[in-house]
């Protein structure tokens, strides 16, 4: 017979609030309890940490919580999470002290006289900053001076998300709107910084708690249909257990494992995502292998397989290539009892504890002493995202914004030939490595080894692999990076690197493009003062000469246009003439150049070129033979010469005819790949007889290449006719 559920919202919100006013969630620790937890300090820190507790008992004294419970409830809660995750003395001094600046107007300078500095920094990088007129403000503010604060010391977000978590936990007593907007803040900042930094512990609490905060009813009817599921499941969990517990024990291999139950909110997203049903989002029984050493997980893994038929698709070896934040287990799906697919993580026992405390496994008796240069780039890379952002962020709100876009990226960690880790978004390509490691090596690569293996660098990385960089000290940013730069840190460098020299180059192209125009006039340069010509330069809205160079090197003024207001100006050395056309020819320095190549014929090294410019996208180069550019006004075009291109990569299209067999349009992409050019973009248009029409845009370094590349498609059996997007024949386009 079913159960009857209640169908009220606000019914599990009253459970909550309930439960919230529990001495169990509001005041889990008493003094006694968390000394009890501080065994792993001396007794010298034991004694600090009981100092720093009685001073916060006095200093919030008469305070309550919304709960009805004395105020001090709430920091020893924080200092008790704080010592469940061993952190030293310090951060749980400053997590019992973490109010009393906000609260009770204590100043830092005096926690500083009777704590010392380093615990005073904490607090007051955790404190929350003075109200601001717009709450939006007022909370991005915070959320930038705690992100900052932790660049300084790692400590002040660890204290930050032991405060929330305590908060979480009583969160059901406060008001329906603040309720909501705390839990969303969570969701959206707290819960991905603490996987950010391999503290699932955390991670996993808060998402529940705050999922429960705002639907309460959906949380509540996920736990009891995962009851359901699991008591449904009792005898294929039973089995799965017994069965390979028992081949553990046949091998002599000394391992355990335990069925564990799903994360709720994780089946919450799965089921708002995806979209999916309960029953289609529990597909899985979990269960996670411990072992004493890496050898034994292996080992393990051989025995499960042996015992259950494996799923090979569910397969990750996170030991041999761990997660960015330092996470390492192996993920492996079997065939389970009755046909249920069955998910088993094999990790150590120090895996297990770095899993669920990330950054924070400090202690020297946790772990092994890798752990701590691996905490420090863990910590190196989040640092160095936070000044990033903070550099190139115009207020708190849209630092608040972009923060919360790197937080919800995927990471993969990456290996330099000495070994060092380098923390990267998924997508991330050389030049993001090259910029990871700083920002003069990312100015200056040239090329990579990936794996050993030569790759450009446009190549995107994946975890576990090891780059070598290759550098030039006169080598320089090209704007084609920003194509496959995605990390701020690379982006923001390398538009500040080609503004520096795009300044110079633009200045020095504005230059010979004037100088171009007005020697159809026989006039140089040097022969105009420059400065009589405050009206041109009024008229032309630039306030001096080498303003009105750098518009015109960067395609914001026509060259022939500037000349002629300059000789117009002239009225007793040189009569004001029409410049014709056949300009003498400007040399472009590769794509460094503040110049858009034109989609519409897409130049490469080697075509015969001409560049106009214009207001909306600067500088525009096309092939002479173009019809667009033959379309412009003579006057406006002005003949150009590649310089030296450095192998770049340049985009153009490419019309191709193949024939209607099966897979042509896949035998096509790699004939592609194997002609070295790197396939931007494929559209098939509509069938055209016996063939059908596909429009490619392809990566060559120049026109040579390009002819192999056409070349080598031409001899391909499928292929019928080969055409560039822009010849004058072309007709289909």
């Amino acid at each position: 017979m079913a159960t009857n559920r209640p169908t009220s919202s606000s019914y599990f919100v009253g459970v909550l609030a309930e439960q919230a006013r529990s001495d169990t969630q509001a005041a889990p620790f008493e003094l006694s309890d968390l000394i009890s937890k501080l065994r792993y300090l001396t007794p010298q820190q034991i004694a600090e940490v009981r100092e720093a507790c009685k001073y916060a008992e006095r200093a919030h004294e008469g305070q309550t919580r919304k709960t009805g419970h004395s105020y001090i409830t709430h920091p020893l809660a924080v200092a008790g999470i704080l010592a469940e995750l061993e952190a030293d003395h310090e951060t749980v001094m400053a997590g019992v002290l973490h109010d009393v600046i906000e609260d009770c107007n204590v100043t830092k300078e005096t926690l500083e006289t009777r704590f010392g500095i380093k615990v005073a920094n904490i607090v007051d990088g955790v404190t929350k900053l003075a109200e601001f007129s717009s709450t939006q403000e007022f909370h991005a503010t915070n959320i930038q001076s705690i992100a900052l604060a932790t660049v300084k010391d790692p400590r002040v977000i660890v204290v930050k998300l032991a405060d929330r978590l305590h908060n979480m936990r009583t969160l059901a007593v406060v008001d329906k709107n603040k309720r909501l907007a705390i839990a969303t803040e969570t969701l959206e900042i707290y819960a991905p910084i603490a996987q950010r930094l391999g503290i699932y512990v955390i991670k996993n609490e808060l998402e529940d708690l705050a999922f429960a905060a705002k639907n309460s009813f959906r949380s509540d009817h996920i736990t009891y249909a995962v009851e359901r599921f699991e008591n449904a499941n009792e005898d294929n969990i039973r089995v799965v257990q017994s069965r390979i517990q028992a081949h553990f024990n046949e091998i002599g291999l000394d391992a355990s494992i335990n069925y564990h139950s799903p994360h709720l909110y994780a089946i919450y997203h799965k089921m708002k995502h995806g979209p999916m049903t309960f029953d289609e989002a529990m597909t899985f029984l979990n269960f996670r292998v411990l072992t004493h050493s890496t050898e034994d997980c292996y080992r393990a893994l051989g025995a499960v397989h042996h015992v259950f038929k494996p799923n090979t698709r569910g397969f990750h070896d996170y030991i041999a290539a761990r997660k960015h934040n330092g996470y390492q287990s192996i993920h492996t799906q079997v065939i389970g009892p009755r046909g249920k697919l069955t998910k088993i993580q094999i990790r150590t026992l120090q895996m297990e504890e770095f899993a669920k405390r990330g950054i924070t496994t400090i202690h020297p008796n946790a772990m092994d002493t890798s752990v701590e240069g691996l905490n420090e780039a863990l910590m190196k890379s989040f640092a160095d995202t936070i000044e990033d952002i903070q550099d190139h962020a115009d207020n708190a709100i849209d630092f608040v914004a972009k923060f919360k876009h790197d937080l919800v990226r995927d990471r993969i960690l990456v290996y330099t030939p000495d070994g060092d880790v380098i923390h990267l978004p998924i997508g991330a390509s050389v030049i993001d490595f090259a910029y990871a490691i700083s920002t003069t090596l990312g100015a200056q690569c040239t090329g990579s080894f990936v794996d050993n293996q030569p790759a450009p660098l446009s190549t995107v990385l994946e975890t576990g692999q090891t780059v070598d960089v290759q550098t030039e000290k006169s080598s320089m940013p090209s704007p084609a990076w920003l194509d496959y730069a995605i990390t701020p840190r690379a982006r923001n460098a390398i538009k500040r690197q080609l503004d520096r020299s795009s300044h110079s180059l633009a200045l020095k192209t504005g230059q010979r493009l004037l100088g171009a125009a007005l020697a159809q006039a026989g006039v140089t340069l040097e022969d105009l003062d420059f400065r009589s010509h405050r009206k041109v330069y009024k008229d032309l809205n630039v306030k001096h000469r080498n303003e009105l160079l750098l518009a015109v090197g960067r395609g914001q003024i026509q060259p022939r246009f500037a000349a002629m207001k300059l000789l117009s100006s002239v009225k007793d050395e040189t009569p004001s003439i029409y410049l014709e056309d056949g300009l003498s020819t400007v040399e472009i320095v590769n794509q460094k150049l503040n110049a858009t190549f034109a989609n519409c014929c897409g130049p490469v090294p080697g075509d015969q070129i001409v560049g106009h410019g214009t207001r909306q996208k600067g500088f525009v180069v096309h092939r002479r033979a173009c019809a667009t550019s033959k379309s412009d006004k003579k006057a406006d075009r002005v003949p150009l010469t590649w310089g030296d291109t450095n192998d770049e990569e340049f985009s153009t299209r490419l019309m191709i005819w193949v024939t209607g067999e099966k897979d042509s349009i896949f035998k096509l992409a790699s004939a592609l790949r194997l002609a070295d050019a790197a396939l931007l973009r494929m559209d098939a248009l509509p069938e055209q007889g016996i063939t059908n029409a596909v429009r490619v845009e392809i990566k060559v370094r120049n026109l040579d290449h390009l002819k192999r590349v056409s070349s080598n498609l031409r001899r391909s059996h499928f292929v019928a006719k080969v055409q560039r997007v822009g010849d004058r024949t072309q007709s289909e386009d």
